[in-house]
């Protein structure tokens, strides 16, 4: 089965060789545990190697991105002006709502009281995956991240639009990961989140002796033999470290 390497070499040994073709990737973990870098680095290594990258910016505005991006020289602004890297920059959609709404009845809108455009979200990204399957490119998407939308969305809508990217995925013959912030939604949405991945990669971050500490594991992957084991994640100047020795006890 074709596999595609994610540029990190823990990661990849982990993964038998990398992501499998054609599939919807979950990456899950504790707020700050290492989820952004994750993306931002396989995105970059990607970039590399002649795929177009479709980025979903829900978590934060889609400049943010790009600054978190050149933190570690991984500059992409001429990737997107060859349209080899497209934001539908949900964020930034979902304040402007807030903004025109605040405005409109002259008080300030609660975000829970806002819902995400899904159909603009959905016909943006439709659109330039579209052009890129026509134009025979290698797609990658990213969805970072889903937790925003089942705040203030109905987690049915939010699971709705999971399911269509996943078949998108599908058609397409991409891969997409989206990402979910643990412990703050219950049991029943991550639950759902899960079940509808290929796969699952968990994060976890702890603190230990004053230091955060770091750690992935492979809940499941589609076609791929995994260990239950976590290991030690390491966010260094270049980038996240997967090491390849497993964690005996949590």
């Amino acid at each position: 089965m074709d596999k595609l390497a994610t540029g990190i070499a823990g990661l990849d040994k982990l993964l038998e060789g990398g992501l499998p073709e054609s599939s919807a990737i979950g990456l899950i973990g504790d707020v700050d545990s290492g989820k952004e870098i994750i993306c931002n680095q396989i995105v970059w290594s990607l970039l590399n190697r002649d795929y177009s990258i479709l980025y979903y910016a829900v978590d934060k505005p889609s400049e943010d991105v790009r600054a978190n991006m050149v933190q570690y020289n991984w500059n992409v602004d001429s990737y997107e002006k060859d349209d080899r890297l497209h934001f539908v920059d949900a964020f930034s959609s979902g304040m402007k709502i807030i903004a025109e709404k605040m405005y409109e009845k002259g008080e300030m809108v609660s975000p829970d009281r806002i819902n995400f455009n899904f159909k603009d979200m959905i016909s943006e990204g439709r659109n330039y995956a579209l052009k890129q399957v026509l134009l025979r490119k290698k797609l990658f998407v990213v969805y970072y991240s889903m937790s925003p939308l089942f705040t203030v969305t109905d987690e049915r809508e939010v699971l709705r639009f999971l399911q269509y990217a996943k078949y998108a995925t599908r058609i397409s013959n991409a891969i997409g990961i989206a990402t979910l912030h643990l412990g703050i939604h219950g049991t029943n949405i991550e639950n759902a989140f899960q079940q509808l991945a290929d796969g699952i990669i968990e994060l976890k971050k702890k603190s230990l002796d004053g230091y955060a500490a770091r750690f992935l594991r492979i809940n499941k992957m589609a076609r791929t033999k995994i260990s239950e084991s976590y290991y030690p994640l390491e966010i260094t100047p270049n980038g996240v470290v997967v090491h390849p020795f497993p964690v005996t006890s949590m």
